[in-house]
């Protein structure tokens, strides 16, 4: 019976040829990293707080990050049950090593 197939790490597959896998996904650009970052709108009657998110934004965008999907939620505030609206924001790249 050969290898199991399934991704690095899974049990079963060959550490050598999960490090080759890694390096050539690598090497074509195509494994990638993921960030998430949630974000607690601070709102001000109808209005959210657009310069300090370009400002993150743009911030993981100097580290290389690229947005992939955004989503509007509830994120759990600092004190009680309960949350206040907020974003979710997965951020992707290229692994580089």
């Amino acid at each position: 019976m050969g290898v199991v197939q399934g991704p690095p790490g899974a049990a079963g597959v060959d550490p050598q040829a999960a490090a080759a896998w890694r390096q050539w996904m690598i090497s074509q650009g195509r494994l990638m990293e993921y960030k998430v970052a949630s974000v607690r709108q601070t709102l001000i009657g109808d209005k959210v707080n657009t310069d300090a998110l370009e400002q993150m934004l743009n911030g993981y965008a100097a580290q290389g990050w690229m947005v992939k999907s955004v989503t509007e939620t509830e994120v759990k505030g600092r004190v009680g049950p309960g949350g206040t609206a907020g974003l979710v924001i997965i951020f992707e790249r290229p692994v580089s090593r």
